[in-house]
């Protein structure tokens, strides 16, 4: 597969597509909390970044109903669209969630988790328009930097967590910020599910 096709099959174009999507989605759900101002307008921005991820996602989908033969395993296709889709779903729900809570002030680990997010999603958003080329060799490395993020966000995860109910009492606070993090964890996995896919092809197909 990597260097042989001719012309990248139109599915590569549609992965290209959403990757850039859930890259401005995480980069913008840092900017909201960097400098958390405009809460509701840049949770907007991000629901239509939403919108578009999910019609390229459904056309992928149907593309793959339609198609017989296909440049790659069709469980690798499904779950490459399912993981993108579903960061970008989860970078949404959290930055539309600051919004819907009110919440007035951000948490440092908040920042740090969306700021790995970010990084994460411009990785993949280097590494799956390589698919179809001969650099899988960075294909991994953009992957495996993914999980290494994934590690470090796991780990800050838990600590933000603990922070939360060492430093508030009120129950309503807790369950809001325990919902956000629920979202970016989410995305985390995601992120981390979607390079291991892009891993999975390079091992098929080198």
């Amino acid at each position: 597969m990597f260097g042989i096709t001719p012309k990248r099959p139109r599915f590569f174009e549609l992965f290209d597509e959403l990757s850039a999507a859930v890259s401005e989605a995480a980069g913008k759900l840092g900017e909201l909390l960097e400098r958390f101002d405009r809460l509701k307008d840049r949770s907007d921005e991000i629901w239509e970044l939403r919108r578009r991820g999910g019609r390229i996602a459904l056309e992928a989908e149907k593309d793959l109903g339609g198609t017989f033969v296909t440049p790659l395993d069709r469980e690798d296709i499904q779950g490459l669209i399912s993981h993108l889709d579903g960061f970008l779903s989860r970078v949404e729900a959290a930055a539309d969630q600051i919004s819907l809570f009110q919440i007035e002030t951000r948490t440092v680990e908040a920042r740090e988790l969306a700021a790995r997010i970010k990084e994460s999603a411009e990785l993949l958003a280097v590494a799956v328009p390589l698919l179809g080329t001969k650099k899988a060799p960075e294909i991994l490395e953009h992957s495996g930097k993914v999980r290494k993020l994934a590690g470090e966000a796991d780990r800050l995860q838990r600590r933000a967590r603990a922070a939360l109910f060492e430093s508030h009492h009120d129950p309503a606070h807790l369950l809001k910020w325990n919902e956000i993090y629920d979202e970016l964890e989410g995305a985390i996995d995601h992120s981390k599910n979607a390079a291991a896919v892009l891993e999975t092809i390079v091992r098929k197909h080198a």
